[in-house]
């Protein structure tokens, strides 16, 4: 009974809440510029976790050769997919889960997740699924909230939550502690031992210190070796 209080909770705030407070924002759109800088310039198959129905495509620099996939548990609205198939010829909507992603070994040569992992439930299942998928040479690149760290945490304290709680009829503190279940710590760990083998490299924003409390968002890139 509870699971379905929780799933209850964080499905109102994404249908009636996540739009309104971050469709605009600056730090998130600053972030998925960085990212498509730090893309290949040649890519077959790309991989887009968390895509949603599609708002980050305005920031894509490089679309692949070949399938530009966009995963996302959500089913994206008809009239969404008839503009953006007019637009983007290659690009196709998914629904799937990180955790299970459909698709053969070997897949994609370049994966882009946008702050995904910190909500997943088997989260060491999520990031071995992006390893399994990608090709030798894949370029894989990771962008995550630094949460619970400290500037992260002043964040939500002073403006993100007091936005939330404006608009939303359950606290802001509530739906990110059903919602947020990874730290950035553990995803970090994990990543590390998943692409143990692989050369990793990661960097954070706004500031480029090399720490998760004085930062917002790290970016983690990675060079698959099969």
């Amino acid at each position: 009974m509870q699971n379905g209080i929780e799933k209850s909770i964080v499905d109102y705030y994404y249908r009636q809440v996540y739009s309104k407070i971050w469709k605009r924002n600056f730090a998130l759109g600053l972030a998925e510029r960085f990212m498509e800088f730090s893309s290949p310039a040649q890519q077959n198959n790309t991989l887009k976790i968390g895509g949603g129905g599609g708002e980050h495509l305005k920031f894509v620099r490089i679309f692949p050769e070949r399938e530009y996939i966009s995963l996302d548990p959500r089913i994206v609205d008809k009239k969404v997919l008839l503009k953006i198939s007019r637009k983007h010829k290659n690009v196709r909507f998914v629904v799937g889960s990180v955790e299970d992603i459909p698709f053969a070994e070997n897949y994609f040569d370049h994966i882009k997740s946008t702050c995904v992992l910190a909500h997943v439930d088997r989260l060491f299942v999520a990031v071995s699924e992006l390893r399994r998928v990608s090709t030798n040479n894949c370029k894989i690149i990771i962008l995550m909230p630094t949460d619970p760290g400290l500037l992260n945490l002043l964040v939500k304290k002073f403006f993100t939550y007091p936005k939330i709680n404006r608009i939303s009829k359950f606290p802001a503190g509530l739906i990110y502690s059903l919602d947020h279940k990874n730290s950035h710590s553990n995803i970090l760990e994990i990543i590390k031992y998943v692409f143990r083998k692989d050369q990793i490299e990661i960097r954070y924003l706004p500031f480029l210190v090399k720490s998760a409390n004085f930062n917002l968002l790290s970016i983690v890139k990675i060079s698959v070796r099969k």
